[in-house]
């Protein structure tokens, strides 16, 4: 009984199962949210083993519930991505799009990648100054990899054409976001480390 008693008590202190802090999780976020995702609702599951078929199926009905939730967009847009029977790579592309639309960081990080690798062919033609916009908006929300994605592209010359020039000082600044990041590790802080010694000549011009 006494057990009983402290969990009832635990809810109510967290605000009760119907509150809004476990009222936005959805089955969806449990079948397809993965583990290289850091807005995650959920511990995360890793792509090689996410069940296509039935994340589609869940974030399909999940997003027909609630059709303005870029989180619900950008997952369902992510596990339509995947080399699978029911792959569908332009619904995948218009779903990310639309969750960066409503500034969703991790759909912004994911059309800079699509954009500066040109994977996607004619779905997505390769187009750096797309994915310099792309990746420079996810790293000003401070997502990891974009850190270190747009400063790396932007050091190798890859944005030079673009409009929008590079802020060198800002660049400076990821780098330094980067290092005091959570999913900072020795091999990323090898790649950083090349990456300021590029930079401080670049400073110094």
């Amino acid at each position: 009984m006494r057990s009983l008693w402290s969990v009832s008590v635990a809810v109510l202190l967290l605000g009760g199962l119907a509150s809004p802090a476990f009222a936005d999780i959805t089955e969806c976020d449990w079948v397809a949210g993965h583990t290289t995702m850091p807005e995650r609702q959920t511990p995360g599951v890793p792509p090689k083993m996410i069940r296509w078929k039935g994340a589609i199926f869940a974030c399909e009905r999940d997003l027909a519930a609630d059709p303005q939730n870029p989180r619900l967009m950008y997952l369902l847009g992510h596990a339509l991505y995947f080399d699978h029977p029911w792959q569908d790579r332009k619904r995948s592309i218009e779903l990310i799009r639309a969750a960066a639309d409503k500034g969703y960081s991790q759909a912004h990080f994911v059309l800079g990648l699509f954009y500066s690798n040109g994977e996607l062919g004619e779905v997505l033609p390769q187009n750096w100054c797309e994915g310099a916009k792309h990746h420079l908006i996810a790293a000003r929300w401070g997502r990891y990899a974009s850190l270190i994605s747009y400063s790396r592209f932007a050091l190798k010359g890859r944005y030079e054409k673009c409009t929008e020039p590079v802020d060198w000082n800002e660049v400076a600044g990821f780098l330094d976001l980067a290092k005091g990041s959570a999913q900072y590790d020795w091999y990323d802080g090898l790649l950083i480390e090349d990456l300021e010694e590029q930079l401080a000549k670049k400073l110094q011009h």
